[in-house]
């Protein structure tokens, strides 16, 4: 077997690995490149990307120079291609453009070096950005045309990709991009996505007030209106779950023997499914993320903050919410990535004994992929108390060496670009 179909090999039954029973707002790339194969269609665009991306994660996680080598020079062919024809191929291979783009962008975060960063470094200026605008576009393109065809898979998650680009380069999320209904969201995701889009735009406004001088009051106060109102809102979203998405709680036996780096505490969470779990780790984090933004609008709000109780109270209310959320994230995280099993044939509700750790077993990179954008964000906000945070962190920068992911290993420096 040649390098290349060596590597292609690997990369496809490694890292990745699809569920079928995992909810759509769990799928990524995995499933992205599954649709596309069983789709019966033929790009060498994407061909050429897949074989680039494969290339280069064995290179890293094998320690391989020769197919770096061959990845790099088979990317600067892709890139001479991608700009002569993605605009013309766009019009008719929408999901094989955005695979391409999607793939591209993947290559450049594997190949990020080591690189030092401080808490003043935005996410804006951590890596290249070009392939989210790529994507973006093609999406553009689609949703202005006349008689469009119904959203893809693929087009839904990358949709969702843009969304994540906007909350981390603080932009808000263009108007034509809210809808998820249109690229593919169904009735019951839509509320929930709906409120992802509110916070992202809540966002980028309150970093917008953030570095205007004086900002107007009027201005602060609808922020901070529109913050309570998407609360409430993520209050309820476990009500209206089905009863099989719940989780359960319980105590690893003998934690002082098991790896901090594997478990935060002795108190883990289990879900039905990995995917299920996955959301969860979204909704905590999320959570937290929100709970970040209020407090920054509360200092917009009180310059003097320790002259104000209102200020404190509503400060400690936000406070004790991040500490209850990165909790229940740190407590998700060993099921999502199989850090932990029941016994055969035992019930594993409130049984400790019924645990096995699995404290030697190597992360399945098809899991890691599921809990980075929750780490991310919880290992990225100055707010999260700092043991938390660095365990956070340490958990992203693993995945980034298990992924091969060079700008999820930066995460474990000194410090980290926050938001």
């Amino acid at each position: 077997m040649d390098l290349q179909t060596q590597a292609v090999a690997y990369y496809v039954n490694v890292h990745l690995q699809t569920s079928t029973i995992a909810p759509h707002v769990a799928q990524g790339l995995a499933e992205c490149v599954s649709f596309w194969s069983a789709g019966g269609d033929t790009c060498p665009m994407v061909d050429l990307a897949l074989t680039t991306v494969s290339l280069a994660v064995f290179a890293r996680i094998q320690r391989h120079p020769a197919a770096a080598s061959i990845a790099s020079s088979k990317y600067h062919r892709l890139l001479q291609l991608a700009q002569l024809r993605i605009s013309s191929l766009a019009e008719h291979y929408v999901d094989g453009s955005l695979l391409t783009v999607f793939l591209m962008g993947r290559y450049e975060a594997l190949n990020l070096p080591q690189i030092r960063v401080d808490s003043q470094t935005s996410f804006e200026s951590l890596h290249s950005w070009s392939h989210h605008d790529g994507a973006m576009a093609v999406l553009s393109m689609w949703y202005e045309t006349p008689g469009r065809k119904a959203a893809s898979l693929i087009i839904r998650n990358t949709r969702r990709d843009a969304l994540r680009s906007c909350i981390l380069r603080s932009r808000r999320v263009p108007d034509w991009l809210t809808d998820g209904e249109i690229f593919g969201e169904t009735r019951e995701e839509a509320h929930c996505d709906l409120l992802v889009v509110r916070i992202a735009n809540l966002y980028a406004e309150t970093r917008l007030l953030q570095r205007e001088r004086q900002p107007q009051i009027s201005r602060v106060l609808a922020l901070s209106d529109e913050a309570r109102d998407l609360d409430k809102s993520l209050v309820g979203w476990p009500e209206t779950l089905p009863p099989s998405w719940s989780y359960q709680q319980h105590q690893i036996p003998g934690q002082e023997q098991t790896p901090k780096s594997h478990f935060y505490s002795s108190s883990v969470y289990s879900y039905s499914n990995h995917g299920i779990g996955a959301i969860w780790c979204q909704y905590f984090s999320t959570r937290m993320f929100l709970a970040s933004i209020r407090l920054k609008i509360l200092n917009l709000n009180y310059p003097t903050p320790s002259f104000s109780l209102m200020y404190e109270l509503q400060r400690l209310k936000c406070t004790n919410l991040i500490n209850s959320m990165s909790a229940g994230l740190a407590a998700s995280i060993p099921f999502c990535l199989e850090r932990f099993e029941f016994s055969p044939n035992a019930c594993p509700i409130g049984d400790q004994d019924s645990i096995i750790v699995k404290a030697d077993k190597q992360v399945d990179p098809s899991l890691a992929t599921l809990v980075v954008w929750p780490l991310g964000l919880g290992g990225s906000l100055p707010e999260v108390d700092p043991d938390y945070g660095q365990w956070f962190k340490s958990q992203l920068a693993h995945l980034g060496r298990v992924t091969g992911a060079g700008v999820l290993e930066c995460a474990e420096n000194q410090e980290w670009a926050t938001l």
